[in-house]
Formats: C-alpha cells, sequence, structure tokens
C-alpha cells in the first residue's frame, strides 16, 4: 500500500456542509452568493487603460534573464518600498523584504526557519482557518488563543495570550485586521504583544495583508499598517499583491524584517539558505511590480469605497427587530453578523442556503459564540444588499415562530 505522510489529514473528505453547497450550485440554487472573495471576480479590476498598462510590463524583456536572488530582485523589492512611501508614509528597507509567491508561502517558509517539528505556533481564535493546513504540511503544530470580545469588539489581550504559551510555542501569528472578525491592532495590543514576544523569544508574524482596508468602525487607536513594528522582538511583517493589488492570480507578497539589530542578522543568514531553496516568485510578475503596485491604486479605492458601502447596507437593514446585528469591523473584506440564537450558526447557513443566500457558517472559523455568520463585504452591491434582505427576513421569520 502507498504510503502517505501524516501531515495530510487522514480525512479529506468534503463536509455536510461543503456538500449542500456544492448541490445548490450545481442546482442553480444559489441566488446571492455572499462569500466572493475574488475581486476578478466581483468586477474589481483595472481599467482598460490601466489592464494594458499592466499586461505590457509582464512583458518586459528582463524576465527573459534568469538572476536569482533569495531576496528576490533588488528592483521588485525597491518598488515595495516605494509603494509603502508613497501610499502611506513609512519608510521601509528594501534589504529587509523578502519575496516569495505568496503569503502562504511565506508562512510555510517562516515556520520552517522557526520551528522544529512538533513546535508550536500561536494563532488567533477566531481566525481564518488557513494557518491550520500550512502547520500541518511543515509538521508544526498549532495552539490558539481567544480573541476577546467585548460585546461584539474583538481585541488582543496579553492574558489570554500568555497563558496559551507553551516551552514549544516558537513563533505568534497576529493577522491585521484579522479576517474574519475585523479587528485591526491598537498601540497597546501591539505593545503588550511585541513586549511579550521578546520577554519569551518568540518570533512574531503580522500578517497586514488587509491593511490598506480600514473601514468606518475602526478606532482612533487602532493601527494600520505597520510594517517595522518594533525593535524589542523579530517581527515578520507579510502582505502581498493578492489584496493589496486586488490581482492574487500575480502571485507575489512580501515579508519585512524588523527587530532588534543582532537577532535581525542571525534570522537574515538562516532565512537566505530556506529562501534560496524556494525563488518561487517569478521573473515576469517582479519586473511589474512598481506598475502592478500604481496601476491598481484606483481598484484599491474601489475596493474601499463597495466595503464601506456594503458596510453601511448590513448595518442598516439588520435593523433592531431583526434580532441581527454586524459585529464592529475596522478592517478588511469581511463582516460577521450576530444573528438571532435561536439557531445553530451551522442550522442559520443551511436554512438561507435554501432561501438561495450563501453565507459562511461562524464553526469555519471557530467561532466560540453560537448563531454566527460571515459575509464578504466585496460582494456585488445589489447581490450583497438583496441578500442582506433576504437574512433580515429570515430572522424576522425565525423570531416570530
Amino acid at each position: 500500500m502507498i504510503h502517505y505522510s501524516n501531515r495530510i489529514a487522514a480525512s479529506v473528505e468534503p463536509t455536510p456542509w461543503s456538500l449542500s453547497v456544492e448541490a445548490a450550485r450545481e442546482a442553480g440554487e444559489i441566488r446571492f452568493d455572499l462569500t466572493e472573495s475574488n475581486p476578478t471576480r466581483a468586477g474589481l479590476v483595472p481599467s482598460p487603460e490601466d489592464a494594458a498598462a499592466i499586461c505590457q510590463a509582464l512583458g518586459d524583456p528582463r524576465a527573459l534573464a534568469y538572476e536569482p536572488h533569495p531576496k528576490g530582485m533588488p528592483s521588485a523589492r525597491r518598488a515595495i518600498a516605494a509603494h509603502y512611501e508613497r501610499e502611506h508614509g513609512i519608510e521601509v528597507d528594501p534589504e529587509r523584504l523578502w519575496l516569495a509567491a505568496s503569503t502562504s508561502e511565506l508562512y510555510a517558509q517562516l515556520f520552517m526557519l522557526h520551528c522544529d517539528p512538533g513546535d508550536e505556533v500561536l494563532v488567533a481564535q477566531p481566525s481564518y482557518p488557513l494557518i491550520e493546513s500550512i502547520a500541518a504540511l511543515t509538521g508544526t503544530r498549532v495552539a490558539h488563543y481567544s480573541l476577546r470580545d467585548y460585546a461584539g469588539a474583538f481585541r488582543h489581550d496579553r492574558a489570554a495570550i500568555e497563558a496559551a504559551i507553551t516551552d514549544r510555542t516558537r513563533v505568534l501569528v497576529c493577522v491585521a485586521p484579522n479576517n474574519p472578525t475585523g479587528n485591526a491592532l491598537t498601540d497597546e495590543e501591539l505593545e503588550a504583544i511585541t513586549e511579550l514576544c521578546s520577554e519569551r523569544s518568540i518570533a512574531l508574524i503580522v500578517d497586514e495583508v488587509f491593511a490598506e482596508y480600514a473601514l468606518d468602525g475602526a478606532r482612533d487607536d487602532a493601527r494600520g499598517t505597520t510594517t517595522v513594528v518594533d525593535e524589542r522582538c523579530l517581527c515578520w511583517t507579510l502582505a502581498g499583491l493578492s489584496k493589496t493589488a486586488a490581482l492574487p492570480q500575480m502571485k507575489l507578497a512580501w515579508a519585512a524584517l524588523s527587530g532588534p539589530e543582532r537577532v535581525v542578522a542571525s534570522a537574515e543568514l538562516r532565512f537566505e539558505h530556506v529562501a534560496d531553496t524556494f525563488l518561487s516568485a517569478s521573473a515576469p510578475v517582479q519586473c511589474a511590480a512598481d506598475v502592478l503596485l500604481e496601476r491598481t491604486a484606483p481598484v484599491r479605492s474601489s475596493i474601499l469605497e463597495r466595503l464601506r458601502a456594503n458596510l453601511a447596507t448590513a448595518r442598516r437593514v439588520l435593523s433592531p427587530e431583526t434580532g441581527a446585528s454586524v459585529l464592529r469591523c475596522e478592517g478588511g473584506w469581511s463582516a460577521t453578523l450576530a444573528l438571532p440564537a435561536v439557531l445553530t450558526d451551522e442550522a442559520w447557513a443551511e436554512r438561507l442556503l435554501r432561501q438561495g443566500v450563501l453565507v459562511q457558517p461562524g464553526f469555519f472559523f471557530d467561532f466560540e459564540q453560537e448563531a454566527r455568520v460571515v459575509v464578504s463585504l466585496i460582494t456585488e452591491p445589489a447581490v450583497f444588499q438583496r441578500g442582506i434582505e433576504q437574512i433580515a427576513a429570515a430572522c424576522r421569520e425565525e423570531l416570530e415562530e
């Protein structure tokens, strides 16, 4: 019998929920898909003029020469640094940037750098479940700390994080804004996290793929893009074209390294070996990085406008008499809805699916609270409004029974 690694889950069979969704899709019963997270399918694409410039840049003859570099092409790193300066007024040293095809791949490489088999990566809960899969494939264990829910506003709590740390914890992952809860890091939270990582000699990964998209609910003390977070602990700050340029198909991401100089030098020496083993970022997209970032600025603006409009729609339609509400959302592409607790999140998702409305049930993200569902704020506005109206009607019906 062929042997398969135990890094792959023993059961890869689809869940009952995924089978229900697949059956509804095949039958054409989904009228309002509120889970669409692909901007290229949501009408959020560059203008014809910008698209032509991007295509021309991808045909740069420089891409025909193979000049591998563990950190990625210097020109691409300079383009990313220029983006941070232009858009955020932040100085990023191109020599501290490391390029890869995706943030998923950077996670894997960083877990390889910092973790031996069986070591732990500490991740917030609720959160997007991708990190669990990446950790399993690298022989790393995932442990969780709970985000504190203060009346629908999620916050990082030092005591909760500290209680979850063990002698095998090597990396702390902090997604900011978090997906799907949308909570951004405050100055106070970041101070506590970096202090804790410094005290425990834990590497910090700050995933900022959604940092370009601050929403109306953002707290005054919530940070946007941080990049260089603190000089006390080793930190890798991740982002990429998938969200920054709304071009997930272009496959370019980066990690900005910061921390105490001596520790950074040691990390760079070792990470160079990891990065040089893969060299995954393609030459055409690296050559075009400056154009890709500059020409997608209008798309970023369009996305932000849609996110804010859809969030306002959800807040307006899910009025108090529906028994539903939108939890605080400070950034990102998702919103979490608290529905009446007469049904579980999975039961709500199944009920809405029968009405032709597709949402993501809260169990997918490990919400501790029941009756949570998640919707994508980049959904086309007319579809989003109709879908939210269907959710509001379903809530009223359940409360009347």
